[in-house]
């Protein structure tokens, strides 16, 4: 269950709007639970370290990611790098294995391509190395999803046709 410990998590045009933003006003909380909105395609192991320190830092126990598959992507090595030694990169599908201190997940999808917020893989990023590999294991499959089509309507019409395909 998601509480008012999670992290959000989206890029910054996914924060909470409506009814949501307007309960977290009346709780003199801008977005409800802390918010790590630096969210770029293709995720970096750099931003996705920022994003399990500042995990660390505001102890979060769950993770909401919010958006589209690298949102989800992020949000899965997040989680692994806020609750184990070392970095996300430590933990790719041939290195070592995340435990079961890793914090769940809730997806939230904004486009239909990926199929991020159903798999139990997250691709990364390491810039410099140049390379780009993928943590796979079950521990990261979000613990529930949420797959709204009203949701997809509410990014550019360019990325649900481009996710739509998978070719961004």
């Amino acid at each position: 269950m998601i509480d008012s410990s999670a992290h959000w998590l989206g890029s910054s045009q996914e924060k909470p709007t409506g009814a949501v933003a307007e309960r977290n006003r009346d709780r003199g909380e801008p977005h409800g639970s802390p918010l790590f909105d630096k969210v770029v395609p293709n995720p970096i192991l750099d931003d996705i370290q920022e994003g399990a320190e500042l995990a660390k830092k505001e102890g979060i126990d769950s993770v909401l990611g919010l958006g589209g598959g690298s949102a989800m992507d992020t949000a899965k090595a997040i989680v692994v790098a806020a609750t184990h030694e070392g970095t996300a990169w430590d933990y790719l599908f041939f290195k070592k294995e995340p435990t079961e201190k890793t914090l769940p997940i809730v997806a939230i999808t904004t486009t239909s391509g990926t199929g991020s917020w159903a798999t139990k893989v997250a691709v990364l990023t390491n810039a410099e190395e140049a390379c780009k590999s993928a943590i796979c294991h079950p521990s990261i499959l979000p613990r529930a999803c949420i797959v709204d089509p009203e949701l997809m309507l509410t990014v550019p019409k360019g990325v649900t046709a481009s996710t739509g395909f998978d070719l961004s």
